[in-house]
């Protein structure tokens, strides 16, 4: 570092953000007319910096490598510096693509407002994986916690569905903005449907989907189909006393005390 800056040369990727103990890794890839740099934050929450590129004369896009949205972003250079205000998500990541185009820019996302779906869901569990064979009602929270040893043990695919109405009219109506649909936290893999429409699939965090273009406004169907891993499943068929197995291994994996895996 010191010989860098005896040099006058400045970082490749530096970045200035709200917390001290911030931590965004990067790498840099060059080709002949592009400069692609990948950041992602190792921190379980979402960080707002103002980054800093050994990058001139190019204009930057923003790659969203997991919805594959592509946008513009406002760039300031000097000092041979380029600089731009980003935020990423909780463990979330972003391709900087510089170019000699851009898309056009993007402000910064305004949450005009907020609805919770409340209450409980009703649940179908994959058949012959011991969980229970008619849909139930849980609410949001993990599998593993559930008191019903046939929920706590399950590992497989179930299918969550709720009904839920947007505002039709009103200072709370969505209309010309995006809908954005947070899941929270999801274990592992969930796909999305509204209204019988794909909304696609997430497996990291942050697992949101734009559902503008599916949702209506009154009444709208939400499905949403999560697997989880095999361990609670071996967890499961290890307990003592435990009946038929719904797994099989060569040798043995977990043991009866060992931790159930969050899910669902």
């Amino acid at each position: 570092k010191d010989a860098l800056a005896a040099l006058k040369l400045s970082p490749d990727f530096d970045y200035q953000a709200g917390k001290a103990d911030a931590e965004v890794l990067a790498i840099h890839r060059h080709l002949p007319t592009r400069e692609i740099y990948f950041l992602t934050n190792r921190r379980d929450r979402a960080e707002t910096m103002q980054a800093a590129f050994r990058v001139q004369g190019l204009k930057p896009e923003l790659w969203d490598p997991v919805t594959g949205d592509v946008r513009g972003v406002a760039v300031e250079e000097s000092g041979g510096l380029s600089r731009i205000r980003l935020t990423l998500p909780a463990y979330g990541s972003i391709f900087d693509v510089f170019g000699r185009a851009a898309a056009p820019a993007r402000g910064p996302d305004t949450v005009l407002a907020r609805q919770a779906l409340e209450g409980p869901w009703t649940v179908s569990f994959q058949p012959g994986r011991g969980a229970p064979d008619q849909p139930v009602r849980l609410a949001a929270g993990s599998w593993s916690d559930n008191s019903d040893a046939r929920i706590r043990y399950f590992s497989g695919t179930a299918t969550y569905s709720k009904s839920f109405d947007l505002p039709k009219t009103g200072s709370n109506n969505w209309s010309g903005h995006r809908l954005m649909l947070d899941l929270g936290a999801a274990r592992e893999v969930a796909d999305v449907w509204l209204n019988g429409k794909w909304l696609g699939s997430r497996w990291t965090a942050p697992f949101r989907l734009d559902a503008t273009a599916a949702a209506r406004p009154g009444y709208n169907q939400l499905t949403i189909k999560i697997s989880n891993l095999w361990v609670n499943r071996l967890i499961g068929d290890a307990q003592p006393g435990a009946g038929p197995k719904h797994s099989f291994t060569a040798i043995p994996t977990y043991r009866p005390d060992a931790p159930l895996r969050a899910s669902g």
